[in-house]
Formats: structure tokens, C-alpha cells, sequence
């Protein structure tokens, strides 16, 4: 008895020599802190998105539609400018034939898109509307298109360079002999009228007496 009489006094002397939780600081668990987020930065959000939506539709619709209404030697100046010459060879005149053939198909009217360079050479050099030499330089630039695209020919900084200043110089001296010869017909031709249209000749001013005043 007096062994657990001496256990019990130790075990109150320890638990009494604890520190207090006050004396240690300790509080009690808090419950979640709610953040409030200002109404100014929602509207900065939902803004944001908006504004990336506009710019999305902007790219899937009316640039698109922007590009098109382009004519079809605005559009060949525009890609050939835009041309990055640092691209592989093969990748390079793979666009430029596509640009350059494009041209020649519907500002032409050349059935060319699926001809290789041997087969257009003399197509071009028959169109009178095209100088000869013009033609003769454009199937050189076509030749070499099909070496990079067919062959892996690479060519140099230089030359894609050279090709696009030479390309656009023709594309724009054909483009003024076309628009010279458009406006030629027209003249020839006189004004069209559409249907129901009359043409009249002007009435000389008359007076009250009914004779022609001058």
C-alpha cells in the first residue's frame, strides 16, 4: 500500500509541474479566414476573358473574311513580301509556287497549278500580256522551285532574296500590261448598260416658243 500511496503523490507532482496551456501561449483553433475579393478586380477579369473571346472571333471570322475581299494581285504582293527566305528550301518554294501559281491560274487564267516547270516554260513565253524575258527569268525561279521541292536542292539566303525582288517586279509589270489592256477593251467597247437601261441622247434647253435657246 505504501508503494502505490508513493506512485500516486509522483504522478500528481507531475502532472501539477506540466505547464499551464495559457502560460504557453496556446489558443484554440480558428476557423477558416473568408477572403474578400474587390468588386474592381471581377470586372478586370470579366473584361479580360471578353476581350479574348473578341479577339478569338476577330481571328476565325472577319480577318479571314478581310484576307479575302484582297484582290488577286494584292494577295500575291502581300504573301511574296511576307515570304520568310530563312525557311527551308523545300518549305520556301513550296509557298512560292503556291503564291506564284496562283497568280498565274486566276489573274491569267493558266491552267498551271498541277504543271511542273518544264511544262509551264512555254506557256509562259507564248503570253504576249507577260515580257518575254519576264517569263523566261519566272520559269528559272519555277525550275529551281522544283529542284528544292522534288530534289532537296538548298538554296542560299541570296538567292530566295533575289527570287522575291524578282518575282514581285514581274508580278507588278504584268499587272500594270493587264489593267493598261482591261482599260483598252472598255474604251473600245464604250459604257455597258444594264437591263431596262435606255440610252438618251441630252435635250437642248428650249424656251416657252419652243425653240432651241443657246
Amino acid at each position: 500500500m505504501a508503494n502505490n500511496s508513493q506512485l500516486v503523490q509522483n504522478m500528481q507532482a507531475a502532472s501539477s509541474s506540466l505547464p499551464a496551456a495559457a502560460d504557453e501561449g496556446l489558443r484554440d483553433i480558428k476557423g477558416y479566414i473568408s477572403i474578400i475579393i474587390p468588386s474592381w478586380l471581377l470586372i478586370a477579369l470579366a473584361l479580360i476573358v471578353l476581350l479574348a473571346l473578341a479577339y478569338l472571333i476577330y481571328l476565325k471570322f472577319f480577318r479571314k473574311e478581310a484576307v479575302l475581299e484582297l484582290t488577286i494581285y494584292e494577295r500575291t504582293i502581300k504573301n511574296l513580301t511576307e515570304l520568310d527566305i530563312n525557311l527551308d528550301s523545300k518549305v520556301f518554294y513550296l509557298q512560292y509556287s503556291e503564291y506564284i501559281k496562283d497568280y498565274l491560274e486566276n489573274r491569267l487564267e493558266m491552267h498551271c497549278l498541277e504543271k511542273t516547270a518544264d511544262e509551264l516554260a512555254p506557256i509562259l513565253i507564248d503570253d504576249k500580256r507577260m515580257r518575254t524575258n519576264h517569263a523566261m527569268f519566272l520559269g528559272k525561279i519555277l525550275a529551281r522551285a522544283d529542284l528544292a521541292k522534288f530534289a532537296k536542292h538548298q538554296a542560299s539566303l541570296e538567292t530566295k532574296a533575289k527570287d522575291i525582288e524578282l518575282s514581285l517586279d514581274i508580278v507588278r509589270t504584268t499587272e500594270q500590261a493587264l489593267v493598261a489592256e482591261e482599260s483598252e477593251e472598255e474604251e473600245q467597247t464604250g459604257p455597258e448598260f444594264g437591263p431596262g437601261e435606255i440610252l438618251t441622247s441630252p435635250v437642248a434647253p428650249q424656251d416657252d416658243s419652243g425653240e432651241v435657246v443657246v
